[in-house]
């Protein structure tokens, strides 16, 4: 995943004090974070912003800490995933973009209930198809019961 995939976060004094995040409204008015687009700005929301909190709140506790000679100012940080819990990426299903762990955080191994069979998007890449079949990990293979 490129870092233009993920919000910056604002780091102040070697500590996360922010996010370089733009939200928006959909048409029923509901606020909703738009991911970051290259070559567009987006304003720097605190850390304590209730609009941060309920997006990104269950990511925030999981952000490696900033290296110790790091600037203040705009940074992708990497996520740190606790034991025994996942990163999922989305599917882009919905009109507004996918939501999933760069929003909600890791998941617990329990609340995997599939595996990803095919991947299908984007279409091409480097001018090559980008569609292939995965194989069924070991943990989702069915029984043989003979």
């Amino acid at each position: 995943m490129a870092p233009i995939d993920f919000p910056k976060v604002i780091i102040d004094n070697h500590e996360v004090a922010g996010m370089v995040i733009n939200f928006s409204a959909t048409p029923a008015g509901v606020a909703i974070p738009e991911l970051p687009l290259a070559n567009t700005a987006s304003p720097s929301v605190p850390i304590a912003s209730p609009s941060v909190q309920l997006f990104f709140g269950g990511i925030i506790d999981g952000l490696a800490t900033p290296p110790a000679d790091a600037e203040d100012g705009p940074m992708v940080l990497d996520y740190v995933a606790p034991d025994g819990e996942y990163f999922v990426m989305g599917d882009n299903q919905s009109q507004y973009g996918s939501e999933d762990s760069r929003y909600f955080g890791s998941i617990p191994f329990m609340s995997i209930a599939g595996s990803a069979t095919a991947v299908i998007w984007p279409i091409a890449r480097r001018g090559d198809r980008n569609v292939w079949l995965l194989e069924i990990p070991p943990t989702f293979a069915v029984p043989d019961f003979n």
